[in-house]
């Protein structure tokens, strides 16, 4: 974008200098009234062109009024292109960008299909890492909502994409953003290995009798952590998921989480739940 800028500046400059009469140094007072034009202030990030003002109470020329004047407003185009072109690239890259996923019911879900149709829709091209991940779904896996954050690189920016089920149209709908470099992308996990984990664990192993059953919940934060919680565990290695003894405890590693939610009360305006029947499913990055 900035050779465009500049190619506009010399034309623009060359053009305006041709259309002169004879002056004194007047190629250096063209590309002063320019300067001037583009000179920019920002007060509580609001733009104020405080070189136009000036140019209007101070600086207005008297020999080659016409020139000077242009040269100047040639600052100005220079300085709302600068202003506006940021913005429309943010517009374009933010878009929303829609993907079809392979079903709405969690137990056909095929995660490893559907992340590799997403992630050739993403413009980062490094490791990307996942956090936040979250679905909630019904006993016969119809799922409730299905989210999660993926943190990648485009060039030196780190992007954020937020992924999400919308479950009445079967798509996920991505949205991106540019973000400042934070510490946590090193203790999160890829999200190619979260999903080649997720696709090994069955959903349907977590103890599914009625009760007061109302949902389940697959969940993972994407951080490196440890845990010596007395509940199932389970740890992903060589490919097969193996049971934990409670005297390996403690375990670290990533997790994900799968728990039912046990309704313990409810009135007329809300509904408690509490999550049992936790498994734990452990794995490492590589």
């Amino acid at each position: 974008m900035w050779v465009i800028r500049l190619l506009i500046i010399i034309c623009g400059l060359v053009y305006i200098y041709n259309q002169c009469e004879k002056e004194d140094n007047v190629v250096l007072k063209l590309i002063g009234y320019f300067l001037l034009g583009s000179f920019l202030f920002r007060f509580n990030g609001i733009p104020i062109p405080v070189g136009m003002i000036v140019f209007f109470i101070l600086a207005e020329p008297t020999v080659n009024k016409e020139a000077k004047t242009r040269a100047a407003y040639l600052g100005v185009v220079i300085l709302l292109i600068g202003i506006i072109s940021p913005m429309i690239s943010n517009y374009i890259f933010e878009r929303p960008v829609k993907v079809d996923a392979s079903s709405s019911n969690l137990y056909m879900l095929n995660f490893k299909e559907d992340w590799g149709a997403i992630k050739e829709k993403i413009e980062s091209q490094s490791i990307k890492k996942i956090r936040n991940f979250r679905v909630s779904y019904e006993k016969d896996g119809e799922i409730r909502e299905f989210h999660y954050e993926i943190i990648g690189y485009s060039g030196n920016e780190m992007i954020l994409y937020k992924v999400k089920m919308l479950l009445d149209k079967q798509i996920y709908l991505i949205n991106a953003k540019k973000m400042s470099l934070q510490d946590q992308y090193e203790r999160l996990v890829s999200v190619d290995k979260f999903f080649e984990v997720l696709e090994e664990i069955n959903p349907k192993e977590i103890d599914n009798s009625e009760g007061n059953l109302d949902y389940y919940i697959l969940l993972s934060s994407g951080q490196y952590t440890t845990s010596s919680e007395y509940v199932t565990h389970f740890q992903y290695i060589d490919g097969n998921m193996t049971p934990v003894d409670t005297t390996e405890l403690p375990i670290s590693g990533f997790y994900i989480s799968n728990y039912r939610m046990t309704k313990i009360s409810e009135t007329p305006t809300s509904i408690s739940h509490i999550g049992t029947d936790t498994i734990y499913y452990w794995f490492k990055q590589w």
